[in-house]
C-alpha cells in the first residue's frame, strides 16, 4: 500500500527536544509544504499563508497553539534533519513515480540563499541543493545537499544517480558535470 506524503512527514526524524513544543514535525512539514507549492518561498511569506489558513489548519490537524508564526518556521527548518526528509521524501515519490526506459531525467544544483559565508573571499562557502527531475511528469525524483567548501555538486549528483542506475534513461545536466572523473 503507498502511503501519503502526510505519512511520509510522519517518518522524519526529529530532533527537537520533547519539553516545551508546540508544533509537532509532521502536520508543520504538510503546511510548509502546502505553502511552497501555493508560491510562498520565504520565512515571512509562509507565516502569512499560514495565517491565512489558519482556521482550516487547526481544524485539519488538531493544533492547539495555532500555527507557527515567522520566528518559530524559521527555527524549526534551521533544526530540521534534512538527510532523514530527503530519505523520506524518495522513499514517498518511488511509492508514486515509476521511471521507464528512454525517460529524460534531469540533474541540476542551487545555492541556498543565505547560507554564504566568507562571502567576499576565495574560502566562501554555502550550502547547495542538487535534484534529479523527470521531465516527462515535471516531478522531482531525490535531492541532495553538499556544502561547496567540503564536497562539491558533482558528487552529490553522481550519488543521486546511482538511485536510477541501469534504467535506461536520458540524463541531461549542466556542462560543469562533463569532466573527467579525478
Amino acid at each position: 500500500m503507498k502511503m501519503s506524503l502526510y505519512e511520509a512527514f510522519g517518518e522524519v526524524e526529529d530532533n527537537r527536544k520533547r519539553s516545551g513544543l508546540r508544533h509537532e514535525l509532521q502536520p508543520f512539514l504538510t503546511m510548509i509544504t502546502l505553502g511552497i507549492m501555493s508560491g510562498y518561498n520565504g520565512y515571512q511569506e509562509l507565516a502569512v499563508f499560514l495565517k491565512s489558513n489558519e482556521e482550516k489548519f487547526i481544524s485539519l490537524f488538531g493544533l492547539k497553539h495555532g500555527v507557527p508564526k515567522y520566528t518559530q518556521i524559521r527555527t524549526i527548518l534551521s533544526t530540521l534533519n534534512y538527510d532523514s526528509l530527503y530519505i523520506n521524501f524518495e522513499n514517498w515519490t518511488k511509492g508514486y513515480v515509476e521511471i521507464e526506459q528512454g525517460d529524460w531525467v534531469s540533474g541540476d544544483g542551487k545555492g541556498l540563499n543565505s547560507t554564504v559565508t566568507n562571502c567576499h573571499n576565495s574560502k566562501q562557502n554555502y550550502v547547495a541543493m542538487v535534484s534529479l527531475f523527470l521531465q516527462k511528469l515535471g516531478v522531482v525524483l531525490s535531492v541532495n545537499k553538499y556544502e561547496t567548501g567540503k564536497s562539491g555538486e558533482g558528487a552529490a549528483l553522481r550519488t543521486l544517480l546511482e538511485s536510477i542506475e541501469n534504467v535506461g534513461v536520458v540524463i541531461t545536466l549542466d556542462a560543469l558535470h562533463c569532466q573527467k572523473k579525478q
